[in-house]
């Protein structure tokens, strides 16, 4: 299994519906796998303010985990002051974006920057894959981080080659409540208790 496909699956099994973003090249693994995963909805954002608000104001409003997919280092830093705002208003979200092919970070490759550095600030925890063997166990934490108390905005950084490997770690759910606790029982207005038939004493007879 690829790294793309234990992301998508991760995002399944945590209950994920919808994913919030704008995306670039760095993120075509993930936009790719869409077609074969159609539970997913991708909501378009044309800026990534309004993706990170957008996500954030769901989870809110929805109990669920607010889902963000960001291009690099512009598209991250473009997101930093709404992403401020969710850690404030202690929003359960996972924010991501996309990252160069680590085998170029050497070379500075356009666009590309320390991103765990840049979102350590206005998240929870911050952190890359490495690898596709680190994709599902990351994943799992970032949500279990998210919801943990005082929730909030967490970061995960994915690297393109890490996207693209095969490992055999597949996916695993139970690292966060991503959907809202189930309502109780309905129960309609209390009931009035029987009233009792009056019966009249029996008249004496004459």
């Amino acid at each position: 299994m690829h790294g793309r496909d234990v992301f998508m699956e991760s995002l399944l099994a945590h209950g994920v519906r919808h994913l919030f973003g704008n995306p670039g090249t760095t993120e075509s693994p993930l936009i790719d796998s869409l077609a074969r995963y159609p539970a997913l909805s991708y909501v378009l954002a044309l800026h990534e303010g309004i993706a990170i608000g957008a996500a954030s104001y769901y989870a809110q409003a929805s109990g669920r985990t607010g889902v963000v997919n960001l291009h690099v280092a512009p598209g991250l830093g473009n997101a930093i002051g709404m992403m401020y705002g969710a850690l404030r208003a202690n929003s359960p979200m996972v924010v991501t974006a996309g990252q160069q092919d680590t085998r170029l970070r050497l070379r500075d490759p356009l666009l590309g920057h320390d991103l765990v550095a840049m979102a350590a600030p206005v998240a929870k925890w911050s952190v890359q894959a490495e690898s596709a063997d680190e994709i599902a166990p990351i994943v799992r934490r970032a949500f279990k981080t998210a919801h943990d108390p005082p929730s909030g905005p967490v970061f995960v950084s994915l690297p393109i080659d890490a996207m693209e490997q095969e490992t055999d770690i597949a996916a695993v759910g139970g690292g966060g409540r991503a959907n809202p606790p189930p309502p109780p029982p309905p129960h309609g207005p209390p009931r009035a208790p029987p009233k009792k038939k009056h019966t009249p004493p029996p008249r004496e007879k004459n």
